[in-house]
């Protein structure tokens, strides 16, 4: 070892500054990281696929180009510095100052090269490893690092001699400004920044004398079938019962997404998943969609908006939900702030692009010294019973209000209730059964989780009665979807308003995407137009329809790794990854799947205000509605029109 570094340094000690070839290594090395990165990227289900193939292209070239602009900036700047007179002594150690650079990204480039094959060959990687093992990563960066700023030297002195030639100089600078000008003409934004100039504010008068905090909470999966609270004969929610009668609760509510990303992306910003098009992972917030939610118009009233969810499964960043929360699962708001710079200055797919690859090396680099743990997405959903972490969140949620010295909008997302398995402390319904051999999908195991879930939510108003705050706070208990990733079942929505100043039972027909109507609504806020929810604090709120979507149910399969993969080819259009749209009136559901041409029909299990048969929808008025309600959102569908209806396979 001695001997190397012996090496090293004598290598260091002797090298000559070759700058024209330094500029291009550096050139070279930017885009093959680049490269990498989107390679990576576009073989895997990912944002990219949202976008065309020239799109893609232009993802690359444009990266490749800003990443080695701003290298070659930077080692400007150093060359520069290295001729100021009384530091020309030193032009050795500012090449080697400028050689840091490239050897950085070739090192990084490495070591991802290194963490993707061993994760996809061996099941094994940086995100895998805890204690010692993550310093074993970092000390193979190190030494990464060594080597290529090995490299660097060499192939700069190397290129150097071969630039001496001027005919070969010459073609090699043209080529290397015409790529810089070339990518920098298609970086400029093809919008002008998407950020609301007019975000709505409350009017004087409107609004509460002090402004209450508000803590949303969502519990995945939580049916609202099996809670007591609505119903059910298992006691599973007797503090949340206790909790309504000061409370407004919601009998009869429907998600508008099957699935977390969609259903929470749709409850944010007020907008259906078939608007925004998001709905299932990688699916992200695009235009001015990233602009306009909830959270967003809070922070402008004065709000400090704070997400305990799941890193790359509730997380707005990952979202892409811009200038929204201040902190998101540990990352603040600064992060938000870059990235929305990032899409108004350059065009969306490119800011997203440099967000995700700057914050996949920083993830990896933080872990491997210790300075802040990854999150393993696969292991902790797909392991034999989940890893969901609930107690730390909530935990840290409870350790954060003393800090309330501002109206706070909190979203807490509790993921103890989603299954297929489950990991109760305590068992009551399922005492007797073993955790290691219940079921794929056990209800008893499901019942201890929403009792589980209730005490959770016990403990949080406890604290809040403890540190004066439930006296001025909105605090409001929902769901995601209901059991099963269901969209046509029943989910929870129960409001306790400050001083439990608003209660009753409401038995019409709510969706999720009346959540944010109402806060806006009881903060004297006016609903933007693009939120097309309502107040649950209307008096003419009426009898609706509801309607929902899921992702195929085929897109996302589990294989014998017990991972789940994404086939990118089902999400084509003219549906992308649609699977199925439905609609409720009054308490029956209607369900058409767009894969197997099927329309289903039955009940909502539980539900309380069920209306004459006579009044109800007929297969044929639901399939036009569903028809009517793709149209409406630019989906294509005259391949269903020209189906007749009695061709369908209906499911009574």
């Amino acid at each position: 070892m001695t001997r190397l570094f012996d090496k090293f340094k004598r290598r260091m000690e002797s090298t000559t500054p070759a700058w024209a070839g330094l500029v291009v290594v550096i050139f070279l090395i930017a885009q093959a990281y680049v490269l990498m990165e989107w390679i990576f990227y576009v073989t895997k289900p990912s944002f990219l696929d949202l976008y065309a193939p020239l799109e893609k292209l232009k993802i690359v070239f444009v990266c490749g180009g800003l990443a080695a602009a701003l290298s070659l900036l930077v080692l400007a700047v150093i060359a520069l510095l290295s001729r100021i007179p009384g530091l020309n002594r030193c032009r050795r150690s500012f090449f080697v100052l400028a050689s840091l650079l490239p050897a950085g990204i070739l090192a990084a480039m490495a070591l991802l090269m290194l963490d993707n094959f061993t994760y996809t060959v061996f099941s094994f990687g940086i995100a895998t490893t805890q204690g010692i093992g993550r310093g074993l990563y970092g000390l193979v960066f190190l030494l990464l690092f060594v080597w290529s700023l090995w490299q660097v030297w060499g192939s700069a002195a190397r290129l150097q001699s071969w630039l001496l030639q001027r005919k070969r100089s010459v073609w090699v600078w043209a080529v290397m400004g015409i790529w810089l000008a070339f990518s920098l003409i298609l970086a400029a934004p093809d919008r002008n920044g998407q950020n609301l100039p007019d975000t709505p504010t409350a009017s004087a008068g409107e609004s509460p004398t002090i402004r209450p905090h508000i803590i949303l909470i969502t519990a995945d999966g939580l049916s609202a079938a099996h809670m007591s609270l609505y119903g059910y004969e298992r006691e599973t929610t007797p503090y949340l019962s206790s909790l309504a009668e000061s409370s407004l609760v919601a009998e009869n509510v429907f998600p508008n997404a099957a699935n977390t990303l969609g259903s929470l992306a749709s409850m944010f910003t007020g907008k259906p998943a078939l608007e925004t098009r998001v709905l299932y992972s990688p699916d992200i917030l695009r235009g001015e969609h990233a602009y306009q939610h909830l959270p967003g118009i809070l922070r402008a009233n004065g709000y400090y908006a704070v997400q305990y969810g799941f890193r790359f499964y509730v997380d707005a960043y990952v979202v892409n939900l811009l200038d929204g929360f201040d902190v998101a699962n540990g990352r603040s708001l600064s992060y938000s702030t870059l990235q929305a710079q990032l899409h108004q200055k350059l065009p969306e797919e490119v800011a997203y692009f440099i967000a995700e690859i700057g914050n996949r090396i920083a993830d990896r680099l933080r872990h491997i010294y210790y300075l802040k743990p990854m999150q393993n997405p696969r292991e902790a959903l797909a392991a034999e019973v989940p890893l969901l972490d609930d107690e730390n969140r909530m935990v840290e949620f409870i350790n954060s209000l003393d800090e309330f010295d501002q109206p706070r909008f909190v979203h807490l997302h509790y993921l103890g209730t989603h299954g297929g398995k489950f990991q109760p402390k305590q068992q009551v319904f399922s005492l007797g059964k073993d955790p290691a051999t219940q079921a794929e999908w056990d209800d008893d195991f499901y019942d201890d989780s929403i009792l589980e879930f209730d005490a959770s939510v016990k403990r949080i108003v406890t604290a809040l009665k403890q540190q004066g705050l439930l006296s001025n706070t909105l605090l409001i208990i929902s769901s995601d979807h209901a059991e099963g990733f269901e969209q046509r079942q029943r989910i929870p929505l129960l409001m306790r308003f400050p001083g439990g100043s608003i209660t009753g039972r409401i038995s019409l027909n709510v969706q999720s995407l009346d959540i944010a109507p109402t806060i806006l609504d009881y903060l004297g806020v006016t609903q933007p137009e693009w939120m097309i929810g309502h107040s649950l604090l209307d008096a003419d709120l009426g009898q609706r329809y509801i309607y929902a979507v899921s992702a195929d149910r085929t897109l996302a399969q589990r294989g014998e790794d017990n991972n789940w993969t994404i086939s990118p080819e089902r999400a084509q259009p003219p549906f992308y990854q649609v699977g199925e749209v439905s609609i409720v009136d009054c308490q029956r559901w209607y369900e058409l799947s767009l894969m197997y041409m099927t329309l289903t029909s039955s009940d909502a299990i539980g539900h309380t205000a069920p209306c004459p048969e006579k009044e109800l929808i007929t297969y044929e008025q639901a399939f036009d509605l569903l028809l009517a309600y793709l149209r409406n959102y630019g989906y294509d569908v005259s391949s269903l029109e020209a189906v007749p209806l009695d061709t369908l396979t209906i499911w009574r």
